[in-house]
């Protein structure tokens, strides 16, 4: 079996209806779609799949885009009649967060690889953060009005940070002993 080399140089999508150029500069352009999912989105429905494998494929994933599979949840949520909106939208470095009005129990996608080290938070108390589509994460957000935060901190992170802390102070101490130590031989 061959392979070959494929080396794309330039690429112009000048005149394309559904994207927008939002900024170009250093050789790079940036461009938007109003058809694009947001970062933090609701489907129309959310159903229950107990592991992925043939039976969650058996749309042939026609409708991922309004269906959610969720690996675990407890039962599927359907959307259908009752109001439920997404506003205030913050994307910070290592969170996303946005503020959740709904007449009942709502299923919230969050369009970020559902990597380890990601967390769920609703109106600051930590919840179940569920696989959605064996590829995003997603959480429940209950009746009401809510903040739904999603936060990557990964425990490796904090393990480092504590490790170095203890580094540092080690190195201290020890730098002081010398330190003391070399002075008590000069007197």
């Amino acid at each position: 079996m061959s392979s070959a080399k494929v080396e794309i140089k330039k690429i112009e999508l000048d005149e394309l209806e559904i994207y927008e150029k939002i900024w170009s500069g250093n050789d790079m352009v940036v461009y938007a779609s109003d058809h694009a999912r947001k970062i933090v989105y609701i489907p129309e429905k959310a159903e229950y799949i107990a592991e992925y494998g043939e039976s969650w494929k058996a749309d042939e994933l026609n409708n991922a885009d309004k269906i959610s599979y969720v690996l675990g949840l407890d039962k599927s949520i359907e959307f259908n009649g009752y109001n439920a909106t997404i506003t205030g939208i913050t994307q910070k470095r290592n969170s996303v967060s946005a503020i959740i009005r709904t007449d009942e129990d709502t299923f919230v996608n969050h369009a970020q690889l559902a990597y380890p080290g990601w967390t769920a938070y609703v109106d600051g108390q930590r919840v179940k953060l569920y696989t959605v589509n064996n590829l995003i994460q997603g959480a429940i957000v209950p009746e009401g009005e809510h903040i739904i935060e999603f936060r990557y901190e990964p425990i490796v992170f904090k393990i480092g940070c504590v490790l170095s802390t203890l580094g540092i102070i080690f190195a201290c101490v020890w730098w002081g002993k010398l330190y003391t130590k070399q002075r008590l031989e000069c007197v």
